[in-house]
């Protein structure tokens, strides 16, 4: 009876060893140590509530360098964008111009250099030459018709 017991006493805490490597994955990296990576989220959620209010391309620098301290920032972008692929959605869909909006979600991301790198992709020639309407999609940033995207669906950028 007490080596079944034992056993599954074994057996649970072998679980709870592997769930908690389980959930912590997505937010551990390979050169941290998981307790630094806890102390460090925890740390910026306890951090100070900031609201930054800005456009161009200051406001990504600057909301940079606040996610180093908390994790409770508000952005608040202005926008005034009208060229490339911004301005032809503004033109064509009556849309606020997301370029503005695409560079603060990319700064504030966790993994920043991956989600710049796919709100950021812009369709080119790769794209005509493949026949999928090259034409309408060309000079597009796929984060501006995510936005565009959103917007239609949920009626408004609020």
């Amino acid at each position: 009876m007490l080596l079944l017991i034992g056993g599954g006493a074994l057996v649970i805490l072998l679980a709870v060893t592997r769930l908690g490597g389980t959930l912590i994955a997505p937010f551990h990296s390979a050169d941290e140590h998981v307790a630094d990576t806890l102390y460090d989220y925890s740390r910026r959620g306890r951090g100070p509530h900031i609201v930054a209010i800005g456009g161009g391309t200051g406001m990504p620098a600057l909301l940079r360098g606040l996610r180093e301290y908390t994790r409770n920032i508000t952005a608040i972008v202005t926008v005034a964008d009208d060229g490339g692929s911004s301005g032809r959605l503004r033109r064509e869909l009556g849309l606020l111009p997301p370029g503005d909006f695409r560079n603060n979600i990319a700064a504030l991301s966790r993994d920043e250099a991956l989600m710049t790198q796919v709100l950021q992709y812009r369709f080119g020639s790769a794209v005509a030459e493949a026949g999928a309407g090259g034409s309408e999609l060309q000079g597009h940033a796929f984060g501006n018709l995510l936005l565009a995207a959103l917007t239609g669906i949920m009626g408004s950028f609020d």
